[in-house]
């Protein structure tokens, strides 16, 4: 059976920003330093979500959700490197997907960076298209290599309904 998925809590903030960062050092060739600080995952907590999945050596994926009227955004997407490639990043779509439909959200928004090409045919796959160059707004304009544009995609959640992972509790 596999690990459920929860929602995080502030006592889980040290450890999704440990997660975060590596997940992200793949992004190093553009990305200068850690990508996310203890103090804004809190923020982050404080606005909306993080949705978690355990293994038994602890963390090991998560997804940030905010819900924007009837839109929400998720960004985040962390999977611990030796457990990617296993279904848990999907699984935390669904889960982040299933939850903002639950709360009347018609539209779900994510940005990625351009020069992250392998990620366009995973979202592709999972119904997002791109709607548009979008702003780098993480504030990181200073740590980034100056070549990165963020590209903005969007799926409708009007008739996706997965049920392969469990919901957050």
């Amino acid at each position: 059976m596999p690990p459920s998925i929860r929602r995080a809590v502030a006592a889980d903030a040290a450890a999704l920003t440990d997660l975060i960062n590596r997940a992200f050092r793949v992004e190093e060739f553009f990305v200068y330093g850690d990508r996310i600080t203890l103090p804004e995952v809190e923020a982050f907590l404080e606005r909306g979500e993080f949705l978690a999945i355990d293994a038994e050596q602890g963390l090991v994926g998560c997804v940030y959700l905010e819900i924007r009227s009837e839109r929400a955004y998720f960004g985040l997407l962390s999977i611990d490197p030796a457990r990617q490639r296993a279904g848990i990043g999907r699984r935390l779509i669904e889960a982040a997907e299933a939850r903002a439909r639950e709360r009347g959200c018609a539209y779900m928004d994510l940005q990625i960076v351009n020069l992250r090409e392998e990620l366009p045919e995973f979202y592709e796959r999972l119904g997002y298209r791109v709607t548009a160059p979008a702003r780098w707004w993480l504030g990181h304009g200073d740590t980034m290599a100056g070549r990165e544009r963020s590209v903005a995609w969007r799926t409708s959640l009007s008739g996706r309904r997965r049920s392969s992972s469990k919901q957050a509790r």
